[in-house]
């Protein structure tokens, strides 16, 4: 009795041990699940900062260019008196001044007084360097601009001992002039029909029928080009259907002229008395037909040869015969 009780105490004793070490457990996995909750706050709450960081960056960027585009329209408006002329050879001791009023003259507009505020040539590594003048008549201004627009003139055509074109264009900043070139690479295959600059902007047209669109940045004009590419894929694609189309209608009509069509009736006779004669008729496809005639050929090359082998039996048999009538 005694030794039964000392073994329940220690097994009592060992069930203690085992569930202390089963709470110390617990303990260390609530504090590892108060750990993982610990991290996951932090990470929600850097994710919540890096989505507000993103945000702030987002608006940071859109200012910033619309900042820069600002900034740009500022300075083309400064620059919306000047032109610049290229193609006018240099000179000792020239006076650009006096060349820039020889060539309005040439082209029918008088620039006379205070007309131009000042007429230089431009640091340049082309030759020969190009001339900026600043016109204080805005209207004067545009109408030399569309003169030569207009008349395309070569040196001589302005009174210049010279026979390269003279181009009389507006005083682009380098970001205008760079957006000015990338949208006429871009109407040079096929984009779009029309680009000009007015005034220093950049204004495009698809075509005829449509309004012109002002492009003022590069993001404006890839979004256009984009979209005209969505355009022109989908155009394809329905033209490659309808070719398709095109082809199945085509081949069916073909399969339906092509089909053949046979009636027939015949009369068959039955082994049974009281039994009507009845009559059937049958379509016939190019294929059934080709098989019908392989299988007569087939037939008419096996009763052939049956002739052939019936008739060198009855060679063999009569050469039988005459040899034991010899022997006899």
């Amino acid at each position: 009795m005694e030794e039964e009780f000392r073994a329940s105490i220690k097994t009592l004793i060992d069930d203690v041990k085992t569930l202390k070490t089963l709470i110390d457990d617990v303990k260390e996995i609530k504090e590892v699940v108060k750990k993982y909750e610990e991290s996951a706050r932090r990470i929600n709450r850097l994710e919540e900062e890096n989505e507000e960081i993103k945000q702030t960056t987002d608006r940071l960027t859109m200012e910033n260019s619309e900042l820069r585009y600002r900034i740009e329209e500022l300075e083309q408006y400064y620059r919306k008196s000047n032109i610049i002329i290229r193609g006018v050879p240099e000179e000792a001791g020239e006076n650009a001044r006096k060349t820039v009023e020889k060539i309005a003259s040439k082209l029918d507009v008088q620039l006379e007084g205070n007309d131009i505020g000042k007429a230089h040539r431009l640091k340049s590594r082309t030759q020969p360097r190009p001339i900026i003048a600043r016109l204080n008549d805005w209207e004067k201004k545009e109408e030399l601009t569309k003169n030569a627009k207009k008349r395309r003139p070569k040196g001589k055509d302005v009174g210049l001992n010279s026979s390269v074109p003279i181009i009389i264009a507006n005083d682009l900043t380098r970001e205008t002039g760079q957006l000015l070139r990338e949208a006429k690479g871009m109407r040079d295959r096929g984009y779009f029909k029309f680009v000009w600059e007015r005034e220093g902007k950049i204004l495009i047209k698809r075509n005829e029928d449509t309004l012109a669109i002002q492009i003022r940045t590069q993001n404006d004009l890839m979004a256009i080009v984009e979209e005209m590419e969505s355009e022109r894929n989908g155009e394809e694609i329905h033209v490659e259907e309808e070719q398709q189309q095109e082809i199945n209608t085509g081949e069916e009509e073909t399969a339906k002229n092509g089909e053949t069509t046979t009636t027939g009736r015949t009369t068959g006779r039955t082994a049974k008395k009281g039994e009507n004669n009845r009559t059937a008729q049958t379509r016939s496809s190019p294929f059934m037909l080709r098989e019908r005639r392989q299988h007569q050929v087939s037939m008419h090359k096996y009763v052939k040869t049956d002739e052939r082998r019936s008739i060198s039996r009855q060679s063999s048999n009569s050469s039988n015969t005459s040899n034991s009538n010899r022997n006899k």
